[in-house]
């Protein structure tokens, strides 16, 4: 081990609190609450669409949440034919990566087709903008 080296310490181009990379690895403090107590963390959140109060959401990632009128536009959205995630061939192969590709390319323009659905939705619903 070398003199200058203090490997009990942590590296400079880590953030401040990790000492190494299993650190940045863990779910933030604030999922391993939600696992005891989902329900809390959605009442404090807002809708990611509105900005309402959340009644719903998933804590995945960085979390998604969702209001009541918001979550019944995406499920409007969802039930037209033309809106439904598109099925995965019997024979796909997930080691083709031109498939993969063109099923990402395909979530990506439903998710863009959600996301101007949306802001259509709360938009109808703010009214006209006075400053317009």
């Amino acid at each position: 081990m070398k003199k200058f080296v203090n490997y009990w310490k942590r590296g400079v181009e880590l953030p401040k609190g990790s000492k190494d990379l299993a650190d940045l690895l863990k779910a933030p403090k604030q999922f391993k609450r939600a696992r005891s107590n989902p329900a809390k963390i959605i009442r404090k959140s807002k809708c990611d669409y509105c900005g309402a109060p959340a009644v719903a959401g998933f804590l995945f990632g960085e979390g998604h949440f969702w209001c009541k009128q918001c979550g019944d536009d995406v499920s409007e959205f969802y039930a037209k034919p033309e809106n439904r995630p598109p099925r995965r061939p019997e024979h796909f192969d997930l080691k083709d990566p031109m498939a993969i590709k063109e099923l990402e390319q395909l979530l990506q323009e439903l998710e863009q087709r959600e996301a101007e659905f949306m802001r259509q939705k709360v938009a109808a619903r703010k009214g006209p903008d006075p400053a317009a």
